[in-house]
Order: C-alpha cells, then sequence, then structure tokens
C-alpha cells in the first residue's frame, strides 16, 4: 500500500489529488450523514412512556419500551425512580422484524434501510483510496 501511495503522488498531477481529497471529504461526510439519519431511526424505535406510576413497559408495543416508575419512599416522603425497559421479543439487531401487524413495523423498516444505506456508503469510504490507486499505472 505504501508503494502505490507513493506511486501515486509522483504520478497524479496535483490538481487531481486535490480533487480526490475534495472527493474524499465528501464521501467522509455522506457518511456521518447516513450514521447521524441510523441514529435518528433508531430512537424512533423507542416507545418512552415517561414517569408512571407500575411498570407499564409489558403493556405497550415498540422495539425498546421504556419507562421510570415513581416509587414514593415512605420515611422521608423523597421519589425513588426505579428505571424499567423491556425489547420486543421479535426485535433483532441484524434482521428486519418479521411482525408486520406491529405499529413499530414501518419504523423499523425504515431503521434498517438506513442500515443498509450507510453501510454501502461505508464500503465506498474504505475503497476509495483503493479504487483511486488502482487506476494508477
Amino acid at each position: 500500500m505504501f508503494c502505490k501511495t507513493i506511486k501515486y503522488l509522483l504520478k497524479t498531477p496535483l490538481n487531481d489529488i486535490r480533487n480526490d481529497f475534495k472527493q474524499y471529504q465528501e464521501v467522509i461526510s455522506l457518511y456521518f450523514k447516513s450514521k447521524n439519519v441510523c441514529k435518528m431511526y433508531r430512537r424512533r424505535l423507542i416507545n418512552d412512556l415517561g414517569g408512571c406510576a407500575e411498570d407499564l413497559c409489558d403493556f405497550f408495543q415498540g422495539c425498546f419500551v421504556k419507562c421510570v416508575k415513581l416509587n414514593v419512599d415512605p420515611r422521608e416522603g423523597d421519589i425513588m425512580p426505579r428505571f424499567c425497559f423491556k425489547v420486543c421479543e421479535h426485535f433483532d439487531e441484524n434482521v428486519l422484524c418479521k411482525e408486520k401487524t406491529c405499529s413499530f413495523y414501518l419504523r423499523n423498516v425504515s431503521y434498517f434501510r438506513a442500515l443498509e444505506e450507510s453501510k454501502q456508503i461505508k464500503k465506498v469510504r474504505d475503497n476509495f483510496w483503493k479504487n483511486k490507486f488502482a487506476l494508477i499505472k
């Protein structure tokens, strides 16, 4: 790889090298934008119930359901939070959900589409310089 880099730097005109670096910066920018989109869609998979008197996670749909059970300490009257969290039995980090009747199904589909797009952009990013160096003879 080091030899190919030297060969690229010696045989490629300076303007072409600048353009290649600009293209690479654009690919990196696109990749980070796609990662942020993935994070946004992942947050949409969470059904946040907020503060509750009881643990209600089992009664609501969502790939992830979370709530905060608020207990009152009888001795001092302080409110003691207990964080409750449930992962849907149909959710898998690697595979699209097959439970089409779930109200979160379309959100799950959107998340996995964004994730696949991000993976494709990552491949382009990872192979960018390999492709550039391969063109040098």
